[in-house]
């Protein structure tokens, strides 16, 4: 899933700095598949963005689950009533 952005969105600057050797590796990534810097930057924090929204899915259905498994056990009894 990549978050698109219109073309008519207003855009904001920002300037980075980076460790030299971060910076190196970024730069013979980037060449070597054929992006600018500004669209690598943007792959980037798209992908980033991306991992973020997972984690807190994964948090969410992770403290659901933890939820049904409580109900569970509160009606256990009454499962075994049935049977």
């Amino acid at each position: 899933m990549r978050l698109e952005h219109s073309s008519k969105e207003e855009l904001k600057r920002v300037s980075l700095t980076l460790p030299n050797s971060l910076h190196d590796e970024f730069e013979e990534i980037r060449q070597r598949v054929h992006l600018n810097k500004v669209e690598a930057i943007r792959e980037a924090v798209n992908l980033w963005i991306q991992k973020q929204l997972a984690e807190e899915m994964i948090e969410g259905y992770k403290s659901m689950w933890n939820e049904d498994l409580e109900m569970l056990k509160e009606f256990e009894h009454v499962d075994r009533e049935i049977w």
